[in-house]
């Protein structure tokens, strides 16, 4: 099992693609040689004392999140993400949705608050305004 501790006596670790059973589900066959230390890792070999896990204004995420509970830190200061809202205006522009009328072929959508409703840059949640 990942992050388990090894049983006494063990020195390695076989991935458990690597391994089958027989028939009788009670042989388990390692499918390849296994050497001493093997998928080994040991405490404190992932983070050194004074690196850097996350810069601030990292975006969190559940490997992040799982980072940093694996350092103790289980209390930290966040910030939500800014919601943004676009609106275009003029009556130049047409909703986009359906067939053009004849008389107005050729007039630009509002084409900017579509593309500035799918824009994610910057940590933000976008959205269009209606």
């Amino acid at each position: 099992m990942t992050g388990a501790p090894l049983p006494a006596g063990a020195d390695a670790v076989c991935m458990l693609e690597e391994v089958s059973t027989e028939r009788d589900g009670a042989t388990v066959v390692i499918e390849r040689t296994v050497a001493a230390g093997d998928f080994v890792r040991h405490a404190g070999q992932d983070v050194g004392v004074g690196d850097t896990v996350l810069h601030e204004g990292s975006v969190l995420t559940p490997a992040r999140i799982g980072v940093l509970a694996s350092q103790g830190m289980t209390d930290i200061a966040v910030y939500p993400m800014p919601r943004i809202g676009v609106l275009s205006t003029g009556d130049e522009l047409v909703s986009g949705s359906g067939p053009l009328p004849r008389e107005r072929s050729g007039t630009p959508t509002g084409t900017p608050s579509w593309h500035w409703s799918g824009a994610k840059g910057g940590g933000s949640r976008p959205g269009r305004l209606r």
